[in-house]
């Protein structure tokens, strides 16, 4: 339903809407793209015989623009529980401001297809989760049940958190049907929306937050469960290189034993990350491997990055430059040899964290 509310302080409805036992009712408001115009969303359970009415939803964001978006939608929903048919009234009122040129939408959604938790279809009914301290979050209890279903859930970011980003993604099914995550911070009861990244990434910071999965961008429902994943990117304050593999194992030289890995072939470097004594999934890591007698920088550091594992353990191969030779030790015996070699560095860096340990890059060997 398209219309227009033309004075300040006009309603206009849907009545009768029937809703069998069973079945939800999901009602939702695309407001104008204004700042002079604050419509609100009403729904009131309807006495057939009398018409008196009891108000059982109500949504009255106020209007705030998230740019070419918009302000937030006003929605309002109810589960019929009950064994016998309930009549419903969808209100859209102008609280403030009117206009005869920019319309508002009202989309009206029944359906048998419901989950438990059924109806909170606007921030005063959101679920409240909490965030793992390590590792992803992840919510599988909920459905989309009409393609104007909201589903809103609340979380908190405290101050001493070790992350300024998270990902949020839906399952394979959910985002194939367009499913769709939105993100906000309810201040002064005002919905304004935090960017989600096209790769389901935000930035964040401590405070009281508010996701909302809609199917209103939908042509058909999957009818299952969906699965909504929520994976701060946390910070590392421990990371061990554990071993390295590539080269021909330790030498001794004049600098100590270290790992020998000769230029040029590819060096693998394995380690552990974690947090507050847990290994720390899914923790972004970056290997530079270090030679300083090269220049230029292309030469003298390599680096390559990952991301650690649901056990906190990370392997990555880096290409080592080719070594100049700058050192040679003599080492003696029935047959001497002196090795000529360059002395360098791996550095794993993680969070707030740095682990560095030396390493030799092997030229050549010459037969005294």
């Amino acid at each position: 339903m398209t219309d227009y509310l033309t004075v300040e302080g006009e309603e206009k409805y849907v009545y009768p809407l029937a809703v069998e036992p069973g079945e939800v009712l999901h009602a939702q408001l695309d407001l104008p793209n204004s700042e002079e115009l604050d419509y609100d969303l009403y729904l009131f359970e309807v006495d057939p015989d009398t018409l008196d009415m009891t108000l059982v939803d109500l949504s009255q964001n106020r209007t705030f623009l998230n740019g070419t978006e918009g302000t937030a939608p006003e929605s309002v929903g109810i589960f019929n529980r009950e064994d016998t048919i309930k009549e419903y009234a969808v209100f859209v009122v102008s609280e403030v401001g009117s206009s005869i040129s920019q319309p508002f939408t009202l989309h009206i959604g029944i359906n048998a297809n419901t989950d438990n938790y059924e109806a909170d279809e606007n921030v005063n009914w959101a679920i409240n989760f909490t965030l793992k301290p390590i590792g992803p979050t992840e919510i599988n209890m909920r459905s989309m049940d009409t393609l104007v279903d909201n589903d809103w859930y609340s979380f908190t970011i405290p101050g001493s958190k070790n992350y300024d980003t998270i990902n949020f993604t839906l399952d394979e099914d959910s985002r194939n049907a367009n499913y769709k995550i939105e993100l906000y911070q309810l201040e002064n009861n005002q919905l304004k929306k935090v960017n989600i990244s096209s790769n389901g990434k935000a930035e964040i910071d401590s405070g009281q937050y508010y996701l909302r999965v809609t199917a209103i961008e939908s042509t058909y429902l999957t009818g299952s469960t969906y699965s909504l994943n929520v994976l701060p990117d946390y910070q590392a304050d421990e990371i061990y290189i554990t071993s390295f593999e590539g080269g021909n194992g330790y030498a001794t030289y004049q600098f100590g034993t270290y790992y020998r890995i000769k230029g040029r072939d590819t060096l693998t470097v394995n380690g552990i990350a974690g947090y507050k004594g847990y290994l720390l999934p899914d923790a972004d890591v970056s290997v530079t491997v270090i030679n300083e007698h090269w220049n230029p920088d292309d030469l003298r550091y390599r680096t390559a990055t990952t991301r650690s594992d649901s056990n906190g353990s990370f392997a990555v191969d880096i290409q080592t430059s080719s070594s100049t030779a700058y050192h040679s030790y003599f080492i003696s015996g029935p047959m001497s040899f002196t090795h000529y070699f360059d002395y360098g560095y791996v550095s794993v860096n993680s969070g707030t964290a740095v682990a560095v340990e030396p390493i030799y890059f092997f030229a050549y060997s010459i037969g005294n």
